[in-house]
């Protein structure tokens, strides 16, 4: 790479993330490894003029979210930077020795576990940035999800499998079909539907996932509704819709792959050869969308705003009167979009594909994978999820919303207790297991009062309540353990 290209990728990754202005010059120092007989490796970049920027410390540990336990050999990467990935050691920690300040994503990735993101790192002392990967627990393709909020997500997938998040792990659920999945929607915790091939759909209540007769045996391949009595499901030979009590058919369209709706009364359906139709309240009507290419997902959020995205890369958006072409960049087929509000949309796609609209434009966001990425939907700007191909589950946090839970737990002889369940739970249910040396972390905890328990096979257990976790802060609790009698943290 010439000097002049190095250059330009410095600037480039300066703007992209509000770097200081000011700033005049770029050093990086990354580590790949550290521990007993390891050093350092310095990478040099050339900077714009021989001044350089201040530099920080960037380390934490990579962890299993479920047990605690660390992840050695993980690989942690500062998205659209020069700075070359590092590995986590044998006790999950990774270092970057030298980093300019400035403001950052971070991602961490390992073999088995999902790709977690963290945004908005700031930058401006040596920082401390802990992960904690959970594992998705399955190989298999995951083409839908959607959640009711940050702690109730559902993923489905091939082979009729269905995940259930609660804010700190993935488990699996029965979905009595073995048949693929490829959509999943809910008006709520208590009302979740997915569909998929030869029109299976099977329906949550709260309790179990039971099959529901659909009255089709074609592949459905979209479901959204407005409520609990009024959902629709749409696919290769049509429209279905659910009244509160059966599904029937409704002419509208074929060959149609993605669903949404601002309400009732204005519900948009996507599908092949660039096909359209609108739903009024009365009947589905074919409108020109522009483009003659297969457009797989669609999602708005308004009646005046709303995407369309296809197999070819193209992105279609409705103003409130017509469908028009906006430049995307994408380079491969798209299958998915979700927002969370105007100026913040996401679209997923083949090669791990990831592009961002910030109300201006689309631009392309790394991802930390090549897998084909099926679907998109988050909670909110600071928690969205993207599944896909080989079991693929990527979750994006911001940073800027949560703070860290900390502690060691001891007995009464003052020595650590190893592998105590450590569970808080308020806004969202956080747990971990406490390591050798007694001591336990949970990170990107949304702000807000927290009950932590603490339990042991070998011990009474303790708890601690309306702990408050405030942004950007670490919050230490540490926790006595007896032998009798129920102990309440330090």
């Amino acid at each position: 790479m010439t000097r002049a290209s190095r250059l330009f990728l410095i600037a480039v990754s300066h703007l992209l993330f509000a770097a200081a202005a000011e700033a005049q010059g770029v050093s990086f120092i990354a580590r790949s490894d550290f521990g007993a007989g390891s050093s350092p490796v310095s990478v040099a970049v050339d900077d714009f003029n021989g001044d350089l920027s201040p530099t920080r410390s960037v380390s934490g540990t990579v962890a299993n979210v479920t047990t605690g336990l660390p992840i050695a050999g993980a690989t942690v990467r500062i998205l659209d930077t020069p700075i070359p990935p590092t590995t986590t050691d044998a006790n999950g920690m990774y270092l970057f020795a030298s980093v300019v300040e400035g403001t950052y994503d971070m991602q961490a990735s390992a073999p088995d576990f999902m790709t977690q993101t963290q945004t908005g790192v700031v930058v401006n002392q040596d920082v401390v940035v802990d992960f904690g990967l959970a594992s998705s627990g399955t190989p298999n393709q995951l083409y839908g999800v959607w959640g009711s909020g940050a702690s109730d997500v559902w993923a489905v997938g091939y082979g009729g499998i269905i995940l259930h998040w609660d804010g700190s792990a993935w488990s699996m659920v029965s979905s009595g079909t073995t048949y693929p999945l490829f959509s999943v929607w809910g008006s709520g915790a208590s009302d979740v539907w997915a569909v998929g091939a030869f029109g299976t759909i099977v329906h949550w209540d709260g309790c179990a996932w039971t099959s529901i007769p659909g009255g089709t045996t074609n592949f459905l391949n979209g479901v959204w509704g407005s409520g609990e009595s009024d959902v629709w499901a749409v696919g290769d030979e049509g429209i279905i819709h659910w009244d509160g009590s059966v599904w029937t058919r409704v002419p509208g369209a074929t060959r149609v792959f993605g669903v949404w709706g601002s309400g009732a009364s204005d519900v948009w359906a996507v599908g092949a050869f660039g096909t359209i139709v609108h739903w009024d309240g009365n009947a589905w009507t074919s409108i020109p969308s522009g483009t003659t290419d297969r457009l797989n997902g669609v999602w708005g959020s308004g009646a005046s705003d709303v995407w369309a995205v296809s197999g070819f890369g193209t992105i279609v958006h409705w103003d409130g009167n017509a469908w028009t072409s906006v430049p995307s960049g994408a380079m491969h087929s798209l299958s998915g979009v979700w927002g969370s509000g105007a100026s913040d949309v996401w679209a997923v796609g083949s090669g791990g594909t990831l592009l961002h609209w910030d109300g201006s434009v689309w631009t392309s966001v790394s991802s930390g994978t090549t897998n084909v990425l099926y679907s998109v939907w988050g909670s909110g700007a600071s928690d969205v999820w993207a599944v896909g191909s080989g079991g693929t589950i990527l979750e994006r946090r911001h940073v800027g919303n949560a703070g860290t839970l900390q502690g060691t737990v001891t007995d009464t002889t003052g020595l650590p207790v190893a592998g105590a369940q450590v569970q808080a739970v308020g806004p969202v249910t956080r747990s971990t297991t406490t390591r050798g040396d007694g001591t336990y972390r949970l990170t990107w905890v949304p702000e807000g009062s927290y009950d932590i328990t603490v339990t042991h096979p070998d011990h009474n257990p303790a708890s601690a309540g309306g702990v408050m976790v405030v942004e950007g802060q670490t919050i230490t609790q540490d926790f006595l353990l007896t032998g009798e009698g129920y102990s309440r943290g330090q």
